[in-house]
């Protein structure tokens, strides 16, 4: 009677065991999705980030939004007031101003000045890329300094586009003061991107939804260009093999064509 007992919950472990693999087995997709939303659940918090919302909560607060802007009521947002100094609206309308006006004067000096590839810019471009240097820097030591953490980086990902123009933009500095010259700067050119942060100051204004509607539209099909782009490559990639096999490696065929180009198309 003692045995049977002391085996009664081995056999029910393992059945649970079992039936828990089984389980897991029967949609690994949707237990995959699982998996992965909790890890983003752990690293916001780990972060310290506030939660993504849902794909139904965005469609939600965009059609909200739009109904707001149309009737002409205000946004149900947190105030500035709230928020750092580092993230209101008035930081962020200077900080995009700063890095148009950087974009203006880098093709400016390109126009004008030459690539400075050879070290032939003159010292009034060193100067203004040395502002711009301290500008940028500054920006992501007084978001860690107000955030009282490093992880302010992850926080969102234009803090890692700022962060990683930044760098670059010091490190191409510095290696020009030595006589190494490279284009690490035009980096900064795609900062430009980072002016649909805007997006939250422009809806607030009527006039202006039908832009805000487009710079919506552009970022949200965003993520279908990127597969459209990725798909086309795998077309053209496998094309291009055929291509090459058939018609670039086929020299009975081609070879009198070879002797006309010179052999510069064919492998």
């Amino acid at each position: 009677g003692d045995g049977n007992g002391g085996r009664k919950p081995n056999i029910m472990v393992r059945v649970s065991s079992k039936l828990s693999v089984s389980t897991l087995g029967d949609d690994p997709v949707r237990s995959l999705g699982q998996w992965i939303l909790n890890s983003r659940q752990k690293f916001d918090e780990w972060v310290g980030s506030k939660p993504q919302k849902t794909p139904e909560e965005e469609k939600f607060d965009e059609v909200a939004s739009v109904i707001r802007t149309y009737r002409g009521l205000a946004e149900e947002e947190d105030t500035d007031a709230d928020k750092h100094w580092v993230d209101r609206s008035t930081f962020d309308v200077m900080m995009s101003i700063i890095i148009v006006l950087n974009t203006v004067l880098i093709g400016v000096e390109v126009d004008l000045g030459g690539d400075g590839s050879k070290g032939e810019r003159e010292w009034y471009w060193y100067f203004t890329e040395a502002i711009f240097v301290v500008i940028f820097l500054g920006e992501v030591v007084a978001k860690i300094w107000a955030h009282k953490t490093w992880k302010w980086i992850f926080f969102d990902v234009w803090n890692i586009v700022t962060l990683g123009v930044a760098i670059f933009t010091f490190v191409n500095f510095v290696c020009a003061l030595f006589g190494v010259y490279g284009n690490l700067r035009m980096l900064s050119l795609f900062r430009i991107v980072g002016l649909v942060r805007l997006t939250r100051i422009i809806r607030r204004y009527n006039a202006l939804v039908e832009l805000r509607l487009t710079i919506q539209g552009l970022v949200a099909s965003f993520q279908t260009l990127v597969w459209t782009v990725i798909l086309v490559a795998v077309f053209l990639y496998v094309c291009a093999v055929v291509l090459t096999k058939e018609i670039g490696h086929n020299r009975d065929v081609y070879g009198n064509y070879r002797k006309l180009s010179g052999g510069w198309d064919h492998g």
